[in-house]
């Protein structure tokens, strides 16, 4: 089924494409929960942070000047992390790429997490390696940075979450588990939804990223076809949206059908 979505999302994408941008509006005082595309665009790097041995960076640094996959989490998040990190452990077991040619930062999106707690976090998931468990420390990093810093770099990487204090005054976050992937320039050149990531597409974005080159249009359409649902916590299919989409594809077909048929009639006369 996931399949049919995929290829229907592709017949679409020229139709879509010119309107995937129209939900970023405000709802209230808050965005949308979400990632909303902005590929092409340069991500905030000089935005600081503090890594697990407590050093402080800016993401430009921590990049060390090579494709970078980035993912935002926070370390004491009871649901979608520990899933996200799990799969970012897998990924990189199976990932056929240089392990020199990559970098992977891993960045709190909550201003109290600490080095300590992301020290403790990054030991749980390179324990978790199998293939890679000679991964370099420095390759993938986990990061702690204050509200600032955090809020200068998810805006410029488009990915916006919500802040929610439940009964118990504890705190929990809404937010999507994608992954972005960044140009050594810092430039936005993928966006990689769902939590089953493949390595080919993964490898794929990175020798793109390398080449500074922007996601394919695939990726713009699916981006279009699945929205981001806080509830379930994943990305699910806008049949309302496509079926729009589809309907505006076909009328517009008829259309043009019915201009060409038109001048070779007349040409015919």
């Amino acid at each position: 089924m996931k399949n049919i979505y995929m290829a229907l999302a592709l017949l679409i994408a020229s139709a879509t494409l010119g309107i995937a941008n129209q939900d970023n509006e405000k709802i209230g005082e808050s965005e949308k929960v979400g990632v909303f595309d902005q590929l092409g665009k340069n991500a905030n790097t000089d935005a600081v942070f503090t890594d697990e041995l407590g050093e402080s960076k800016s993401i430009k640094e921590f990049m060390h000047n090579k494709p970078t996959i980035i993912s935002m989490n926070y370390y004491n998040c009871p649901g979608i992390c520990t899933t996200q990190f799990a799969a970012v452990a897998a990924l990189i077991d199976l990932l056929d790429v240089s392990i020199d040619e990559y970098q992977v930062l891993t960045v709190s999106i909550e201003p109290t997490d600490t080095p300590a707690l992301a020290q403790k976090k990054k030991d749980t998931f390179y324990a978790s390696l199998k293939k890679k468990k000679d991964l370099p420390q420095e390759q993938w990093k986990f990061l702690s940075g204050t509200q600032e810093n955090i809020t200068a770099l998810s805006e410029s990487i488009g990915y916006n979450y919500k802040k929610v204090t439940n009964k118990q005054g504890g705190v929990d976050y809404i937010h999507p588990g994608t992954l972005i992937v960044l140009a050594p320039s810092g430039k936005i050149t993928r966006y990689i939804y769902d939590l089953r990531y493949s390595s080919f597409d993964v490898k794929m974005a990175l020798i793109e990223a390398k080449e500074e080159r922007v996601g394919a249009i695939r990726v713009q359409a699916l981006k279009y076809c699945f929205a981001y649902d806080p509830v379930s916590k994943k990305y699910v299919f806008q049949w309302e949206k496509v079926v729009g989409a589809l309907m505006l594809f076909i009328v517009v077909s008829f259309f043009i059908y019915l201009v060409v048929t038109g001048r070779k009639k007349e040409e015919e006369d």
